[in-house]
């Protein structure tokens, strides 16, 4: 409830996201791929990584991931294997928040994409309208406001 902007409002909340580990079980909300680089684990973690299919090496004592890894796509379960590559490497790669789904303005009830449309985009559409009205009531020979000369 606000009597401010139901804009500033809607980007408010939208803008309002909590970072979140993958846990086991969870259904991914996006990708999540892991760049090639050297982690800070020490080498006794490569067998680890040769489980799941991820090339490495030994570089200076850490382990190299030697090329980027899809570990997740969107809608796919949270394996425990997952969950446990991405929180060793500190990788926290979900978000949560609200998503307004509708808006309710002085007793009307619409979708929050309503919210970007301009004046100009609403003009526009009138004058499209009024314009397919006229061209209408021609063609069938109906006199209306449109049609009738100032």
């Amino acid at each position: 409830f606000t009597n401010g902007s139901l804009v500033e409002v809607r980007d408010r909340i939208i803008s309002q996201k909590v970072a979140a580990k993958a846990k086991p079980g969870a259904i991914a909300p996006c990708d999540v791929d892991i760049p090639a680089q050297i982690t800070k684990l020490d080498p006794q973690q490569t067998a680890f990584f040769q489980k799941l299919n991820i090339p490495t090496k030994i570089n200076r004592g850490f382990v190299e991931i030697l090329q980027d890894v899809s570990v997740l796509k969107a809608g796919e379960v949270v394996k425990e294997a997952e969950s446990v590559l991405l929180n060793k490497l500190n990788i926290i790669p979900f978000e949560y928040g609200l998503k307004p789904v509708h808006v309710y303005d002085g007793g009307a009830i619409y979708s929050p994409e309503l919210l970007d449309v301009t004046p100009q985009e609403l003009e526009k559409s009138l004058v499209t309208c009024y314009n397919k009205i006229r061209n209408a009531s021609v063609a069938l020979d109906l006199e209306n406001v449109s049609v009738v000369p100032n």
